[in-house]
């Protein structure tokens, strides 16, 4: 499932081989979609299945489940 930035300028994505992937777009005067670039490649015992994107990009939290129950 793909996600968009605040302001509409971006796209992003979770690749089926596990890469999170950035999309310029512009929609306006038409619609140009640009190239596409991974950020970064996740790892890990389980595979992601969702993510979302903060208001300036993509904040990563890692070693999250060791925080629960503080």
């Amino acid at each position: 499932m793909a996600r968009r930035s605040r302001y509409s300028r971006e796209l992003f994505y979770l690749s089926s081989d596990g890469h999170i992937v950035s999309v310029p777009v512009r929609t306006a005067p038409s619609l140009d979609v640009g190239i596409p670039a991974t950020l970064f490649t996740t790892t890990g015992r389980w595979p992601w299945t969702d993510f979302d994107v903060t208001l300036d990009g993509i904040t990563v939290i890692l070693n999250w489940s060791s925080n629960i129950g503080r």
